[in-house]
């Protein structure tokens, strides 16, 4: 049985790898299958956040076990 989901992210307390300014996230969303990656999706990037909450969100097939 297989069904969509929209998954959103946050992040919390995340290291600061910028030189000068905060770190600008984001979040890619990758499957592997076969060996293969496939993206998935990927959210905007927040600037200079170390805590930020992503207003885009990734819809995925999901697949529940039977």
């Amino acid at each position: 049985m297989k069904q969509k989901i929209e998954i959103s992210f946050e992040g919390i307390n995340l290291p600061n790898l910028d030189v000068g300014s905060l770190t600008d996230p984001f979040v890619v969303l990758w499957s592997v299958n076969k060996g293969r990656k496939i993206k998935l999706g990927a959210t905007e990037m927040i600037a200079d956040n170390l805590n930020p909450k992503w207003v885009k969100t990734i819809v995925v097939d999901y697949l529940f076990e039977q």
